[in-house]
This record gives C-alpha cells, sequence and structure tokens, in this order.
C-alpha cells in the first residue's frame, strides 16, 4: 500500500495540455497528491529552481533543442535547484537515437518513448522509487550508474544517493531541512570523487597531448584534447572549496593557465608550457589520491590510455 503519496511532489512537462491532463488525471487516482504541470520550458526550469520536489517528468519536445537534456545536466550537476539527486523520468515521441543518448548522457534515470500507457508510466515511477540505481561520478557524467555489471571493468564507487520519493512513498516523514542536509552530505562526497575523477582525466589527457607534439603529429584530436584538457581544470577550480583537496587550487589553476597558454597558439605553443604539463598532471593526481601509490596510479593511466587507443583504432 502507497505510504504517504499524498505528499509527493511532482513535477510533470510537456507541450501537450491533452497529455497533461491525462497522466495528472491517472496520477492523481493512484493516490498521487501534488502534481503540477506545465507546458513551457521556462516553467519547468523555474519550478525545479524554486522548490523541492521529488521527481521530475519532462518531454524532449517541450523545448525543439537541446535545452531539455540540458536542464537535466544542470540539474545533476548542482547548477540548477536543491537537489542535484531529483529523479528524473524522460519522455520522447519517437526519438532519434541522438536524443536517447543525449537524454542519458544527461544523468537521467527512466527513458520513456511516446506514446506510452499509465501503467507503463506508473511503472517506471515505481522503479525510480524503489529499485533506483546508484550514483556514479566520472570526468564527464553524474548520475545513475548504467552499466551492465557494475562489478567489472571500473573502480569507480557507486552513491547511495538520497531519494525523498521513496521516503515518502514508504510513509517516512520528510521535511526539507532534514532532506537538504542529506544531499549536502552526499554532495560533499560526489564533488570529493568527481575531483579525483578530474584528477585522473588530467593526467590521462597530457599523456595524449604530448606525444603528439613530440612527434609532430598535432592536428584536430590534440586541439580536442587540449580544449577537454582545459574544461576539466576549469571544472576541478570550481569544486575544490567543497572538498579535502582545496589545497590542489594553485595547482590547478596553474593548469588552466598553461592549457589556455597552449590553446593561444597550439601549433607552436611555448616549450614552458609543454614543459609544465606532466609535472602539474602528476603533482594533481597524488594530492587527489593521498592513499595510492604513484606506481599505481601511472600503471591505471597508462591502461586507460592504451584502451582509448584500442577503441579508436590507434593501438
Amino acid at each position: 500500500m502507497p505510504g504517504n503519496r499524498a505528499d509527493i511532489d511532482i513535477v510533470f512537462g510537456d507541450p501537450s495540455n491533452w497529455v497533461l491532463n491525462q497522466f495528472r488525471s491517472m496520477l492523481m487516482r493512484a493516490g498521487f497528491g501534488k502534481i503540477r504541470t506545465f507546458t513551457k520550458f521556462e516553467e519547468v526550469r523555474d519550478s525545479v529552481h524554486d522548490t523541492l520536489p521529488d521527481l521530475l517528468i519532462i518531454d524532449e519536445e517541450i523545448d525543439p533543442g537541446a535545452k531539455t537534456s540540458a536542464l537535466v545536466r544542470a540539474v545533476r550537476h548542482a547548477q540548477l535547484g536543491a537537489n542535484p539527486f531529483l529523479p528524473v523520468i524522460y519522455t520522447a515521441q519517437d526519438p532519434p537515437q541522438e536524443v536517447v543518448r543525449r537524454a542519458i548522457d544527461a544523468g537521467t534515470d527512466s527513458f520513456l518513448v511516446k506514446p506510452f500507457s499509465p501503467k507503463q508510466l506508473l511503472d517506471r515511477i515505481a522503479l525510480v522509487t524503489m529499485k533506483r540505481r546508484g550514483f556514479i561520478v566520472t570526468s564527464d557524467y553524474i548520475g545513475p550508474d548504467r552499466r551492465q555489471d557494475s562489478s567489472r571493468g571500473s573502480s569507480v564507487p557507486l552513491l547511495d544517493v538520497p531519494n525523498s520519493l521513496r521516503a515518502k512513498e514508504m510513509g517516512e516523514k520528510v521535511t526539507p531541512k532534514a532532506f537538504l542536509q542529506q544531499v549536502q552530505s552526499v554532495s560533499s562526497e560526489l564533488q570529493k570523487q568527481r575531483v579525483q575523477r578530474n584528477a585522473f582525466q588530467l593526467s590521462f589527457l597530457v599523456q595524449l597531448i604530448l606525444p603528439d607534439y613530440s612527434n609532430g603529429t598535432v592536428g584536430e584530436d590534440t586541439y580536442q584534447h587540449l580544449q577537454r584538457l582545459l574544461t576539466v581544470a576549469n571544472d576541478t577550480c570550481k569544486r575544490l572549496p567543497d572538498t579535502p583537496f582545496a589545497a590542489l587550487g594553485e595547482l590547478a589553476q596553474a593548469m588552466v593557465l598553461v592549457a589556455r597558454g597552449i590553446l593561444s597558439a597550439p601549433q607552436a605553443p611555448a616549450q614552458k608550457d609543454l614543459d609544465l604539463l606532466e609535472p602539474l598532471s602528476t603533482a594533481i593526481a597524488k594530492s587527489a589520491h593521498p592513499d595510492r601509490q604513484a606506481q599505481a596510479l601511472a600503471s591505471d593511466i597508462a591502461d586507460a590510455i592504451q584502451t582509448f587507443k584500442a577503441k579508436s583504432g590507434e593501438a
């Protein structure tokens, strides 16, 4: 039996009033008491920003561009709203693969292809309520773990994230203050893991970039790796204050400056900037992984490089 569905707050965004009215009635018959429906992207965005919903259901076509998946990504990266762990069900009418991939990469919990039945929607809500996947954090993804077998192929730990949807379904009393304290606690661990993933990624990218300059094979891939290096370094700087690695600030900022310097003249960068890449990335990696031996870190990075080259056909 539902525990406290009357208090479950659902934000439902879809461009069709007919769809919203149909499923709103169904959800109310199922016992859900707070269903806020919107036909405009800005209304959904403002609602997520200003309130603390337990579930977001959002359709791709509420914005004809890529803003819908960008909204989900902004939630996951704590750039929109107070809860980066908000459960999200994403819907779309006969979507091309690129739309599905974009939504999943943004951190969506579940994807529903239209047309779907009331039962299908209720089944997906039940899934994200009672059987929600743990979250993983990498240098470019925050969201539910989608690996087929999470016990293989990765040492990235899972995060058990707060889920007010489940708590209310189970009849627990959920106060905004207590829930946000849970969110903050897990967010701190998330930020720590993100910095560690970023540190690994910086070393990985440097090991891809430097051989191109040594071998005289600087090209479009090199430029993309440099752009990624700058993005990851900037992201690291932003996340450091909420982690135990705040002392890494000067190193991360130095990496930003070096990456910018090389990007300003990628075909003929200053040698001093190239010379700084490896020691900077090594220092960042060691500082972000104080419990790991340098040799083990170097081995993991080398393995990642080998895997990357094999997948890209360079091995």
